[in-house]
C-alpha cells in the first residue's frame, strides 16, 4: 500500500526534497505549502532545468532564499508571504 500524498498546505520539505530525482523538472509550484522551509532548496541544485520556482505563502526565511543562488538555471522566482 502506497501513502496517500501530502494535502496541498502541507507539503513537506522532505516531499520537495524528493523532486530532486526528476532531472527534466522545469517548474515548481510550492504556493501555500506553509511547511516549506529555505534549507530544502539547496536541495534543488540538481535540477539543471528548473527556471520557474513558486514560493508564495510558505515558511521560506532569509536564509532560504540565501540558497536560491545555487539554483543556477532559475529565471523566474514568486516569492510572498513568507517569513
Amino acid at each position: 500500500r502506497q501513502p496517500s500524498p501530502p494535502a496541498t498546505g502541507d507539503l513537506a520539505d522532505e516531499v520537495l526534497a524528493s523532486i530532486r530525482l526528476f532531472p527534466h523538472v522545469h517548474t515548481i509550484n510550492c504556493t501555500n505549502a506553509g511547511r516549506i522551509s529555505g534549507h530544502t532548496l539547496g536541495h534543488l541544485r540538481s535540477l539543471t532545468r528548473l527556471e520557474t520556482l513558486y514560493l508564495v505563502n510558505t515558511g521560506l526565511d532569509d536564509g532560504g532564499l540565501h540558497q536560491a543562488r545555487h539554483l543556477r538555471t532559475l529565471k523566474t522566482l514568486h516569492i510572498g508571504h513568507t517569513r
